[in-house]
C-alpha cells in the first residue's frame, strides 16, 4: 500500500491502511506503534495475604521493552469473604516485558496500582493493597493505521475511509476508541499540520 510518513519528537511514524510502525529517535530498527491489551485474561483465585474482605477488580497490562505501558486487559472482579491475596493464574509470558497489576480497593470502583514483575511467571499472587496511580490505559488501545499519518500539539492523527483518528495527548501510541474519532462524509485526500490547527482534504474541499 501506498506509505505515509512524519517526524514526531525526533522519530519516525510511517503507515498505511494495513500497518503502522515507527523508527525510534535512538534506534535504526522499526517497530509495531502501541502495545495491545494481553491476549490472555488471567484467572482469579483466593490466596493468603493482608488484603481486607470484599470484592476487588483487577485489571493486568503489558510494559514492552522500553517501558511503555499498552491497554489494560478486561476488567475482571474477585470476591475474598475472609481477606487474603489474588492468584493470577495464565499470565502472558514475553521476555524483556513486565506485567502490570492494578486492583481496586475491597468493595471500591477504582483501580490502582498494586505492582509489577517481568513477565515470565505464570502465576503471581497480589498480598498487599495498592498504594499507586490510577490505571491510565483503562478503555485504550492502539492507535489504528491510516492511509495519511500527521501529528500536531503533542498527539498522532490517522486518516482513513471517513474518519479521522487520533491519540491520547502526550501518549501517541494510544487512543480511546468511543471518543477519540472525527468523522468525516467525504473522501480524505490530504492531512497537514500547521501551528495552530490541521487542514484536511477531502471529496467536498478543504477544512481546517
Amino acid at each position: 500500500d501506498p506509505l505515509s510518513y512524519c517526524e514526531y519528537n525526533g522519530s519516525v511514524y510511517f503507515s498505511n491502511m494495513t500497518s503502522f510502525g515507527w523508527i525510534p529517535s535512538d534506534a535504526r530498527t522499526s517497530r509495531n506503534v502501541g502495545v495491545s491489551a494481553p491476549e490472555i485474561q488471567p484467572a482469579l483465585s483466593v490466596d493468603s495475604g493482608s488484603l481486607l474482605p470484599g470484592t476487588y477488580g483487577v485489571v493486568i497490562t503489558l510494559a514492552n521493552d522500553r517501558g511503555e505501558e499498552g491497554a489494560a486487559s478486561k476488567f475482571a472482579s474477585i470476591d475474598l469473604p475472609s481477606g487474603g491475596g489474588i492468584r493470577l493464574t495464565g499470565l502472558p509470558s514475553y521476555l524483556g516485558w513486565d506485567v502490570y497489576v492494578y486492583i481496586t480497593s475491597a468493595d471500591g470502583d477504582v483501580l490502582r496500582f498494586a505492582t509489577s514483575f517481568p513477565a515470565v511467571f505464570p502465576t503471581y499472587v497480589v498480598a498487599d493493597d495498592a498504594q499507586g496511580g490510577d490505571c491510565e490505559t483503562q478503555f485504550l488501545a492502539p492507535l489504528p493505521p491510516g492511509h495519511t499519518v500527521r501529528w500536531h500539539n503533542g498527539r498522532l492523527f490517522t486518516a482513513r475511509p471517513g474518519e479521522i483518528n487520533f491519540s491520547e495527548a502526550m501518549r501517541p501510541h494510544m487512543y480511546n476508541p468511543a471518543h477519540n474519532v472525527i468523522p468525516m462524509s467525504g473522501d480524505i485526500s490530504f492531512m497537514e499540520s500547521v501551528g495552530d490547527g490541521l487542514y484536511v482534504g477531502d471529496s467536498r474541499g478543504v477544512w481546517f
